[in-house]
């Protein structure tokens, strides 16, 4: 029999039982009220069938999500809070803004996030943001995403945990925890007080007669409604954060005793246990405004307001929570990071980004079919990055720039969800520096040579540091004049080349490629001219590249033969 017909005749005949022994009873023999409490019988087994109803809800949502890509349209509201949170306190990015814009990160953010709930979004991106450089938390974490993809139970008690916990809205809860604390007063002692004069108050209707709710109900409830108003106001946004970390808690309960969980599961076990008192002290805390339209909401809220409900366990529970903030982080990076790697694993079958990079000593990138994994239909490369490094010619639209971002990109999915799209991928940890994208800083008053150099400056600075630096230079300093630039080029490579650096540099300079010929590989990509134009194969070759196309590239266009005969005429 369908699930939801089941419900509905359930809960009709709980409503039949109640309705002809409460009429029964009136008119015969009061004792046959008691036959109405059979009504919960059919009521509780509603309740379960309701259960099932969601769950089954939740599996067909689990299904329809695995495998699929993720919505680049979905709103990315407060995603880099933590990020910024984070940095606040001093740690450092991994992968800074530059970076991340100059290989496209924010759609790859959202091609991967699937993510169900608050912590796994905004640990999804802060996974991205900062990959791993211990070999042994990514053996773990590729292990957990192993399973995932494996154990369909797992992936739906994950599933099943962060959808019940959901997104907030605004993402406050990342402010509770990471930002600054509450320091305004605790009026717990206040709220204590009108609360036990509501009950005094009702106890004395009882014992002093009706008369007693003019004075001194009526003040007493009046006072409580007001100051009820008054304190949500002033922290609502904490209100629905800490009801928010009261279902977080029990999301971490579901996932205690999870097999496959990896190193997540002894510290989300030990955490758990150590909130309880907050979650006992975050009982009335709603976290919610009331539907007009529900009257149990709505006598929920009278009962709130009236009795100072949310205000005795917010202020209840403000210094548990802070007391507690270590274990809830905990609670927090953990169903996150589970929430987060759910979305790895899915991205896996959805983009067929499976190979398991191999982290080895020394300082290189071993890549064996290496694509973009977002381009519908990649060229797949195959590539050996040793030090110093690589400088890649090409002409225009070749694909030099997408090939320096599949690189970078691929080497921080190795370090982030442990995936690459290759064949095969081995590789050190490095940390991944770009320059590639060219733009003027309108609002800071500099040229794009201003912002390129400082920027390369930048790749310079974190060549002397450790892990070692994968630098991923496009066109470097383009923006200034050809001498100059090809002199600053020349220097600037040669100096990479002795510090702790693997350096993929992409140029339409031939006289740089020629000076490095002595130290670093040279690669190319090139083009072929036939009567359809020019088209390209996008595929790695040896040496530099001996063709040029812009101006063919202007001639396909339908420039005026004027231009083009005076163009080749002065390029003689």
């Amino acid at each position: 029999m369908p699930l939801r017909p089941l419900r509905l005749g359930l809960v009709a005949g709980a409503v039949i039982i109640i309705v002809v022994f409460g009429t029964y009873g009136y008119n015969y023999d009061p004792v046959n009220y008691l036959i109405m409490s059979f009504a919960v019988l059919p009521l509780y087994a509603a309740f379960r069938v309701s259960r099932t109803i969601r769950r089954k809800g939740r599996v067909e949502a689990l299904e329809k999500m695995w495998g699929s890509k993720g919505d680049p349209g979905r709103k990315r509201e407060n995603v880099e809070l933590l990020h910024e949170l984070l940095l606040e306190r001093g740690d450092e990015p991994i992968v800074d803004d530059v970076t991340w814009t100059d290989l496209g990160f924010d759609e790859v953010f959202a091609r991967i996030d699937q993510t169900r709930s608050t912590p796994g979004r905004t640990t999804l991106y802060s996974a991205l943001r900062r990959p791993l450089l211990e070999s042994d938390r990514i053996e773990n974490r590729a292990a957990v995403i192993e399973r995932l993809g494996e154990d369909r139970g797992l992936r739906f008690a994950v599933f099943d945990a962060a959808t019940t916990l959901g997104e907030q809205k605004g993402h406050d809860v990342v402010r509770l925890l990471w930002g600054s604390p509450d320091t305004s007063a605790n009026l717990l002692p206040l709220a204590v007080a009108m609360f036990s004069a509501a009950i005094l108050s009702i106890v004395l209707v009882f014992v002093v007669g009706p008369g007693a709710i003019i004075f001194p109900a009526v003040p007493v409830f009046l006072s409580n409604a007001i100051l009820h108003t008054v304190l949500r106001r002033r922290f609502e946004h904490r209100v629905e954060s800490v009801s928010y970390l009261r279902r977080m808690i029990s999301a971490a309960r579901r996932l205690v005793g999870q097999n496959g969980i990896g190193d997540v599961a002894p510290q989300l076990g030990k955490a758990t246990a150590r909130v309880a008192g907050v979650y006992r002290r975050t009982g009335f805390v709603l976290g919610k405004r009331p539907d007009p339209s529900d009257i149990l909401d709505v006598a929920v809220e009278y009962i709130n307001a009236l009795f100072l409900l949310e205000v005795l366990g917010y202020y209840a529970s403000r210094s548990a929570i802070e007391n507690r903030k270590s274990d809830l982080k905990v609670l927090f990076r953990s169903i996150g990071e589970l929430d987060a790697l759910l979305s790895a694993a899915s991205f896996r079958e959805t983009y067929g980004v499976r190979c398991v990079p191999e982290f080895t000593e020394g300082t290189r990138i071993l890549a064996d079919g290496i694509v973009h994994p977002l381009l519908p239909k990649p060229v797949a490369n195959s590539i050996d990055l040793g030090r110093p490094g690589i400088v890649l010619t090409g002409s225009n639209m070749s694909g030099k720039s997408t090939l320096l971002r599949a690189i970078g990109l691929n080497q921080i999915l190795a370090q982030s969800i442990v995936a690459c799209a290759a064949q095969s991928y081995r590789t050190t940890v490095f940390r991944v520096v770009s320059s590639i994208s060219k733009r003027d800083d309108l609002a800071a008053g500099k040229s794009s040579y201003l912002t390129e150099a400082e920027r390369i400056h930048d790749v310079i600075r974190f060549s002397a540091q450790s892990p070692p630096l994968l630098a991923i230079i496009d066109e470097v300093l383009s923006g200034t004049n050809t001498v100059e630039r090809v002199r600053a080029a020349i220097a600037i490579l040669r100096y990479l080349a002795e510090r702790n650096a693997i350096t993929i540099a992409a140029t339409h300079d031939l006289e740089i490629a020629q000076t490095m010929t002595d130290s670093y590989t040279l690669l190319h990509l090139a083009d072929d001219v036939n009567d359809d134009g020019i088209t390209f194969d996008y595929t790695l070759k040896a040496g530099i590249v001996s063709t040029r196309n812009a101006i063919r590239l202007l001639e396909h266009l339908g420039y005026p033969k004027e231009i083009l005969e005076d163009a080749k005429k002065n390029g003689r």
